[in-house]
């Protein structure tokens, strides 16, 4: 006599019911396990563009030659080499005549840093240094202003070397931090000044602030 049986319908929704609830579980621990991997793996990379972003930064200002921030609109790009005083022009590329060791160019529509040691106009993404920066600017620290008192009752406001540089830098993620950098060289007066084309002739530039260095 044959015993042996089949699966009823209810026996087999059941299974088809328990089957499914554990492949959502599995799929569900899988998504999560993967979004925690790509966020890990995202705050690492932040992590290493910020590390990588801050040397170059602390490099760059250090050895500053001059100190000329540039404000075009909500870019902003920071000279650091020797100024060609004859002309106001910085280095342009071909030019023997200057050198310009850093230029630091951000790009606040893409959320892109750039350091280069040719003519701002030539960036290329071989000098990119980070595409993940939400914020970027450079002071000189109210730690180094001056005021003396003049004759005619007004004030001479001025800067003293070393010159300590403040750096504010954002990156996504919440990643951020001041960099505080101290310029080896003794420089001579620190200039910004805003334009709407990021022009690098200070002639044409408009609202220009130059601060001497004592």
């Amino acid at each position: 006599m044959n015993n042996n049986k089949g699966f009823t319908l209810i026996e087999l929704l059941v299974a088809i019911a328990i089957s499914g609830i554990v492949l959502l579980m599995l799929s569900f621990i899988l998504v999560q396990g993967t979004k925690m991997f790509n966020n890990e793996n995202d705050n690492i990379n932040i992590s290493n563009d910020y590390q990588v972003v801050r040397n170059q930064i602390d490099e760059a200002i250090m050895e500053a030659k001059t100190l000329i921030v540039v404000y075009a609109g909500e870019d902003v790009v920071v000279y650091t080499g020797d100024v060609n005083t004859a002309n106001n022009k910085l280095a342009a590329e071909g030019d023997d005549s200057v050198t310009t060791e850093r230029i630091i160019t951000y790009d606040k529509s893409e959320g892109r840093l750039y350091i280069s040691n040719s003519y701002e106009d030539a960036v290329s993404e071989g000098n990119l240094l980070s595409d993940m920066v939400t914020s970027f600017d450079v002071t000189v620290s109210e730690d180094c202003i001056r005021e003396t008192e003049l004759s005619d009752g007004g004030t001479d406001r001025y800067y003293v070397n070393p010159l300590n540089v403040n750096v504010d830098l954002d990156l996504k993620s919440e990643k951020d931090g001041d960099i505080s950098v101290k310029v080896r060289n003794i420089l001579s007066s620190v200039t910004t000044y805003r334009t709407d084309s990021r022009e690098t002739l200070l002639t044409n530039a408009t609202n220009v602030l130059q601060v001497k260095v004592k």
